[in-house]
């Protein structure tokens, strides 16, 4: 069984109120590291094939939003600790 994905109810909230691509997107992405949770232990270099590692915590990037979590082995749960959009936009 995967781990549990927690998210505070502001971040919640902001997922949403993100269109639905990119909230099917980000949910999926954390499915399947919820799931890859259940076979890395933290700090395992093979995480890095699924999100990058900086410190104890994992980012990724998907559909223009940028996630920050935690995996808590002792509780089998990944932390949502920040969300947010990504736009860019250039100069014409």
């Amino acid at each position: 069984m995967s781990y549990a994905i927690h998210m505070h109810s502001a971040l919640s909230s902001l997922m949403d109120s993100l269109p639905s691509r990119a909230r099917q997107s980000v949910q999926l992405r954390l499915a399947r590291l919820a799931e890859a949770a259940e076979h890395l232990p933290a700090g395992d270099p093979r995480w890095g094939q699924l999100a990058r590692q900086e410190g104890e915590e994992l980012l990724f990037y998907a559909h223009s939003c940028c996630v920050r979590l935690e995996v808590e082995p002792e509780r089998r749960r990944l932390v949502v600790r920040e969300l947010g959009r990504v736009l860019v936009r250039l100069p014409s």
